[in-house]
This record gives structure tokens, sequence and C-alpha cells, in this order.
């Protein structure tokens, strides 16, 4: 079903672009400041996921799933906290997110990990709100 509807998505933007309207499918000029604000892209790039979560085996996918927790917390606390909606602000360095994982969570089994990944959704949720509104408010005025 899914993919039905994806195949009459790009159908439809298909048959717009034969009715004369022209797709844009050209990417943003990364090297512009106001691109690289808007997207964060090459901010991502430049920050990837420690490389320990790529070697993880489907049963111990857990152990990045709580990395990954971890550090959207973290993400969005420090937004919230600055009141900037920069790149480095929403996407940090995965140094502190890691430590703190390595340190404090490294060992625990699986239902721990659960465990803790709840808390941590728990305490993304308190912060999002707040966080999305400031990201908008902070677009808005450009």
């Amino acid at each position: 079903m899914k993919m039905l509807k994806m195949t009459a998505a790009l159908v439809g933007c298909l048959g717009s672009a034969a009715a004369g309207q022209q797709l844009d499918l050209t990417l943003p000029d990364m090297s512009d400041p106001a691109a690289r604000a808007e997207t964060c892209a090459s901010h991502r790039v430049e920050n990837p996921t420690p490389a320990w979560t790529f070697g993880l085996s489907a049963r111990e996918g857990y152990r990045a799933l709580l990395l990954q927790q971890i550090y959207r917390a973290m993400a969005a606390e420090a937004v919230v906290e600055a009141q900037s909606c920069t790149c480095e602000t929403r996407y940090p360095s995965w140094d502190a997110a890691d430590a703190i994982y390595q340190e404090r969570y490294h060992g625990l089994d699986m239902f721990e990990h659960q465990r803790i990944g709840r808390e941590y959704n728990q305490h993304y949720n308190r912060f999002r709100r707040d966080m999305l509104a400031l990201c908008e408010t902070l677009e808005a005025q450009g």
C-alpha cells in the first residue's frame, strides 16, 4: 500500500511537470550560510554517529537506540536552555552522549536499556514543545 501511495505521488509530480510545470530538484548551495542554517545537512554529515554503533548486530541494536535517545534528549534541552536553534545547538557532537552511555549504561542488559530509554524519551518530551516553538519563532524572525 505504501509503495502504491509513493508511486502515485511520484506520478502526480511527474504529471504536473509534464503539464508545463517544472520540478526544481536543485540542491541548495551549502556554501551559503542561509542554506546551511535551513537544512543543517552538512553539519549532520560532519558530525556522524559514533562508529561503534555501525558494528552492532541486530540483537544489539538496543545499544545504539539508547545512545540516540540520550543524544536527542540532550540536544532538545540544549536548544531550550541556550534559546538557540543553530545547527551546532540542534546537532551537537555525539561525544557527550557517548560518554554518558559508556560510563553509565554500556554493561546493562537489554531490559535496562529499554527502561532507561523510556526515561530519556520522557526527558526529551519535556523540552520538545518549547524547542519546536522556539525554532519556529526564530525561523520566522529570519
